[in-house]
């Protein structure tokens, strides 16, 4: 019988079920707490404005994609907005680059926090901003994301020809 082959004590199922989702966010949480603690380090080392502030982007940037708390990384969000806006002016052609992506990248957070949030005109503002800035630079990943999150919102709205479009769009990016 198939009980011969199969040793596994199934009267652990239940507790495996329940401590499934605690056992994966663990790295998760130790990864957000050690990139809160090197954005605490690089405020201390170098106020605003700072030189730094593409590293201090990058750590931030890293820290929305590790919070999946809804009313926490949207304030790390806004102040890569602000960072971005502040410095794009003035940094080297490199780093403008490097600015404008970053920017355009959390201009699609706020659209996809506005899209949680049933805010869809205001979702589909920040995603065309992020899409222009990423047609303009040449992003075709970044364009490839907003592509998808704008055929996302027109599927929910049932406009599903548009959201073929840009469904189609995005694939044919990548």
């Amino acid at each position: 019988s198939i009980t011969n082959y199969c040793h596994f004590p199934f009267f652990l199922f239940p507790f495996i079920f329940f401590l499934f989702p605690f056992i994966f966010s663990l790295p998760a949480q130790g990864q957000t707490s050690s990139l809160l603690n090197q954005l605490n380090q690089l405020r201390s080392k170098c106020p605003d404005p700072c030189p730094g502030d593409t590293l201090r982007v990058s750590v931030l940037l890293k820290i929305i994609e590790s919070i999946n708390d809804d009313n926490v990384w949207p304030i790390y969000n806004q102040q890569v907005i602000e960072i971005c806006k502040k410095n794009i002016s003035d940094a080297s052609e490199n780093l403008v680059l490097f600015y404008k992506k970053s920017y355009a990248m959390a201009l699609n957070n706020a659209g996809y926090l506005n899209d949680l949030r049933g805010n869809i005109p205001l979702a589909l503002s920040f995603y065309q901003k992020a899409m222009d800035i990423h047609q303009s630079i040449g992003d075709k990943q970044g364009l490839a994301i907003c592509y998808n999150n704008l055929g996302y919102i027109y599927n929910n709205q049932g406009k599903i020809s548009n959201a073929l479009e840009y469904y189609q769009k995005s694939l044919d990016l990548f």
